[in-house]
C-alpha cells in the first residue's frame, strides 16, 4: 500500500513528439528504465498531433525532436501562452547555436541522439522536471510575497485610517467602508454586542439592492453557543451557509438577511468582546481564504484598539468637562461669596470702632478687650475673603499672555512690599530677569507673594538677604527665589501650596494659608510648575517654571 502511494505521488506524464516511430520506441523504453519515476507515456508523430495533446492535457515533461521542436515550441507558447513545462530536444547534429535557439524559446535541455544512452534521458528529464519545479516553486513564493507585501501595505493604511480618529463612529464607518473593498463583500457591518446576546449593528456598508440592517436590534436565537467561541478569539468562516451544516435556527436567521456566505470575525476591547466584525456574501456561496480570515481578525484587533483609545478619550475629555465646569462654578461661588461678604464685615468693624469711640468712657477694661477681639476677627475674616477673591480672580479674570520683562514685574512687586522690605531689613538681589509670554498682573502677583512669603519667615537673628535668579532650561525658564529664612520641615514642602495650609501659629506668623496657594494657581495656569528645597534653619528656594517660547523682538 505504502509503495503504490508512493509510485502514484512519483508518476510523471511524458509527450514524445518525433517523426521516427524507431526513435519513440528508443525513448519509451529508455524511461520504462527509470528508477525513479513511473511514465505515463504519450506519443506524437509530428508537432500537430503533440500540440492537440498538449490541449487536452500538458504533460508533466515533453520531449521533442529537434528538426519540429523549434516550431513546436513557437506554436506551443502562441496556443498556452509562455507554458512552465519541462522540455528536452533530441538532435542529431552537434550545432550550438540550436541548443541556443531552443533553449531561448523555453527548452530546459537538449541532447544528442548520438551520445544518448538510458541514463543520460533519464537524468536529462529528471533535472528538467526538478529545475521547473524549482522554478515554480520560485515563482509561487515570489507570489506569495508579493501579495504579503500587498497585505501588509493594505493593513498599514487601514490602520493608518483607523488611527487618524478618536471618535469611535468614525473609526466604524472606516472598517466597514475599507473592509468592504478589501474583499470585495456584499454585505460589511459592525455588530455591537450586548450583555443578553443581543446586539445592534452600527455600522454598515452594503451593496445597493440588498437588505440594509443598519441601526437594527438584532438577536439570533443560535448566538449562546457562539459567543464563548468568540470570546476566545475564534473565527467562524462559512463558504456556504445551506451546505455547512448549520443549525437550524442560525440558518434561517442568516436567510432573513440574504447572506450565502459568511465572516465572523470578534472585535474584543481590553480582553472583553465588545462584538463582531462581519462580512456578507449574499450573491453567491464564497470560499474565505486564510490571507483573507488572517488580514480581517488583524484589523478587528486594531478596531479594538483605536476603539479603546476612543473610549479613553472620551471619558477624559468628558471628566475634564465636568472638572472644568465644577471649577467654573466653585470659583464664580468663592467670587460672588467673598465680594457679598466684605460688605457686612466692613459694617460691623465700623460699628464696633464707632461704639467704642462714643462709649469710651463708660466701657470698662473688659469691653474694650471685647470689642478688640471682635474688631481683630472682622478684619482677619476680610483678609481671608481678599485672598480667597485674588485665588478665585487668577481664572475668572486673567489676561491674554503677551510678552513681559520680569524684571520690570519684580521691581513693581518689591515697590508694593516696600515698607514691609524697609521694617523687615531685608537686601533683595539677583540678576537681571528674562522675557516671558504671560499675564504681567498675575506674574506680579507670584513675585510678589514669594517675597513676602520671605518676608515673614524671616530669621530674626541674622539680617534677612532673597536672592532672585532666572536660568534657561531646554524648554523653559527655571526662577528661583531664594531666602535665608527659618526653612520648612521636608515632610510640609508640598502641603503649603494648598489652601488654608498653616503651619505656625497665627500669633506668630499672620497670614490666612492661602499666598502659596494663588502661586501654584498662577504658575499652572502658565504651564509650569512650582516646588521648594528647603533646610530648617537654612533657609528655603522657592522654583517655578514658565514657557520658553521666542519673543519677537522689533
Amino acid at each position: 500500500m505504502k509503495l503504490g502511494l508512493m509510485n502514484a505521488l512519483l508518476q510523471q506524464t511524458v509527450l514524445i513528439v518525433d517523426e521516427c516511430a524507431d526513435d519513440r520506441e528508443t525513448y519509451r523504453r529508455a524511461l520504462l528504465q527509470d528508477d525513479r519515476y513511473t511514465y505515463q507515456i504519450l506519443e506524437a508523430e509530428n508537432g500537430a498531433t503533440g500540440l492537440a495533446l498538449c490541449a487536452q492535457k500538458l504533460p508533466d515533461v515533453v520531449l521533442v525532436d529537434e528538426g519540429t521542436g523549434l516550431e513546436f515550441l513557437n506554436r506551443l507558447n502562441a496556443q498556452n501562452g509562455q507554458v512552465s513545462l519541462p522540455i528536452v530536444v533530441l538532435t542529431r547534429r552537434e550545432d550550438a547555436a540550436i541548443a541556443i535557439q531552443v533553449m531561448k524559446q523555453g527548452a530546459q535541455d537538449y541532447l544528442l541522439k548520438s551520445e544518448m544512452t538510458p541514463q543520460s534521458l533519464c537524468l536529462a528529464v529528471h533535472n528538467a522536471v526538478e529545475r521547473m519545479r524549482l522554478i515554480a516553486d520560485l515563482n509561487r513564493a515570489q507570489i506569495e510575497l508579493r501579495q504579503q507585501q500587498e497585505r501588509s501595505q493594505l493593513f498599514a493604511e487601514i490602520t493608518l485610517k483607523l488611527r487618524q480618529s478618536l471618535q469611535s463612529d468614525e473609526i466604524l464607518q472606516t472598517a466597514v467602508t475599507e473592509v468592504q473593498q478589501l474583499l470585495n463583500a456584499d454585505r460589511v457591518l459592525i455588530f455591537r454586542l450586548w450583555a443578553d446576546g443581543s446586539g445592534q449593528v452600527v455600522q454598515e456598508s452594503v451593496v445597493p439592492g440588498y437588505t440594509v440592517v443598519l441601526g437594527r436590534d438584532i438577536y439570533d436565537p443560535c448566538f449562546p453557543d457562539y459567543r464563548e467561541r468568540y470570546r476566545q478569539g475564534r473565527v467562524n468562516a462559512i463558504a456556504n451557509v445551506e451546505t455547512a451544516g448549520i443549525q437550524t435556527c442560525h440558518l434561517e436567521f442568516l436567510r432573513q438577511f440574504e447572506v450565502k456566505a459568511n465572516l465572523v470575525v470578534p472585535v474584543l476591547m481590553r480582553d472583553y468582546l465588545w462584538g463582531l466584525l462581519v462580512a456578507h456574501q449574499c450573491s453567491g456561496p464564497r470560499q474565505w481564504v486564510d490571507s483573507e480570515t488572517d488580514l480581517l481578525q488583524q484589523l478587528a484587533n486594531q478596531i479594538g484598539i483605536a476603539l479603546s483609545q476612543a473610549e479613553l478619550l472620551e471619558k477624559e475629555t468628558r471628566q475634564r468637562e465636568e472638572l472644568g465646569r465644577s471649577n467654573a462654578e466653585l470659583e464664580r461661588f468663592a467670587y460672588v461669596a467673598s465680594h457679598d461678604l466684605q460688605e457686612p464685615l466692613r459694617m460691623v468693624t465700623s460699628y464696633l470702632q464707632l461704639l467704642e469711640q462714643l462709649y469710651v468712657d463708660k466701657l470698662d477694661a473688659e469691653a474694650h478687650e471685647f470689642i478688640h477681639f471682635a474688631v481683630d476677627g472682622a478684619t482677619r475674616m476680610r483678609s481671608l475673603i481678599q485672598d480667597l477673591l485674588s485665588y478665585s480672580r487668577v481664572n475668572t479674570r486673567e489676561q491674554t499672555f503677551e510678552p513681559v520683562d520680569c524684571s520690570l514685574l519684580l521691581g513693581r512687586a518689591i515697590a508694593n512690599l516696600q515698607i514691609a522690605i524697609e521694617e523687615s531689613g531685608a537686601v533683595i538681589t539677583g540678576d537681571p530677569l528674562p522675557e516671558v509670554r504671560g499675564d504681567a498682573s498675575q506674574l506680579t502677583q507670584l513675585f510678589q507673594n514669594l517675597v513676602s512669603n520671605a518676608i515673614k519667615f524671616r530669621d530674626r537673628t541674622r539680617p534677612l538677604q532673597i536672592q532672585i535668579n532666572a536660568s534657561r532650561q531646554e524648554r523653559e525658564w527655571l526662577f528661583e527665589v531664594r531666602d535665608n529664612g527659618i526653612g520648612i520641615e521636608s515632610q510640609y514642602r508640598d502641603r503649603i501650596f494648598l489652601l488654608f495650609q498653616r503651619l505656625h501659629h497665627r500669633a506668630d506668623y499672620p497670614g490666612t494659608g492661602i499666598g502659596l496657594a494663588v502661586c501654584k494657581k498662577i504658575v499652572e495656569r502658565h504651564g509650569g510648575r512650582v516646588w521648594v528645597e528647603s533646610q530648617p534653619g537654612h533657609g528655603s528656594s522657592f522654583y517655578f517654571t514658565i514657557a520658553n517660547q521666542e519673543i519677537a523682538r522689533s
